[in-house]
C-alpha cells in the first residue's frame, strides 16, 4: 500500500497530512513532567504564599486600625472629662 502511494506522489505523498515519524519520536519524552508543569507548581506555591502574607497584612492593618480608634476614644473620653491625655 505505502509503497504504490510511494510510486504514485513520491516521498511527500507518504507524509501528506501527518507528522514526520521522526518528528513523534522527538516529541515524546520518557519523563511526564514537563517544564511547564514545575513552572506552574512553582507560580502555584508563589501565589499561595502571597495569598497568606494578603491575609496577614489585611489582618495587622485591621489590629491597627482597631487599636488607633481605641486611643482615639480614650482620648476624646478624657478631653470630655477635662484630664489632658496621659500620653500613652
Amino acid at each position: 500500500m505505502w509503497k504504490r502511494k510511494y510510486e504514485a506522489t513520491g516521498l511527500c505523498g507518504l507524509y501528506e497530512g501527518k507528522q514526520l515519524w521522526t518528528e513523534n519520536m522527538a516529541t515524546e519524552k520518557k519523563n511526564p513532567i514537563k517544564q511547564e508543569t514545575r513552572v506552574s507548581e512553582a507560580n502555584n506555591k508563589e501565589t499561595r504564599d502571597l495569598l497568606i502574607e494578603i491575609d496577614f497584612l489585611k489582618a495587622e492593618n485591621a489590629y491597627l486600625k482597631k487599636l488607633r480608634a481605641l486611643v482615639q476614644e480614650r482620648i476624646a473620653r478624657e478631653n470630655q472629662k477635662g484630664r489632658q491625655p496621659s500620653g500613652n
